[in-house]
């Protein structure tokens, strides 16, 4: 049985192709718990586009949750796990 089972999400938020922030989230699927991170890589465009990367975060954020809602309803095997794409889990979350 494997121990300590975590996801990693990663995100980023640009303008104008950009990078301005990167956000992070480890979700921990023993406990169901949840660390998100941001990172501001370009303090002048986020300080010029702040309500933007906010959105970008708070739709992050939901993204992560939604993720965990998902991974709360599935219980832990002794079989290995089948092989999802993290496409195919995003998908489902929004569409969710």
């Amino acid at each position: 049985m494997l121990n300590h089972r975590k996801v990693t999400v990663v995100s980023e938020s640009s303008i104008d192709g950009e990078k301005v922030a990167t956000f992070a989230a480890v979700l921990d699927l023993d406990k169901l718990e949840v660390s998100t991170t941001a990172r501001y890589v370009n303090g002048t465009s986020y300080m010029d586009h702040r309500d933007y990367v906010r959105s970008d975060m708070e739709q992050f954020e939901r993204l992560v949750y939604d993720i965990q809602d998902m991974m709360q309803s599935v219980e832990p095997q002794d079989e290995p796990y089948e092989q999802t794409s993290f496409d195919e889990i995003a998908e489902e979350a929004v569409e969710g």
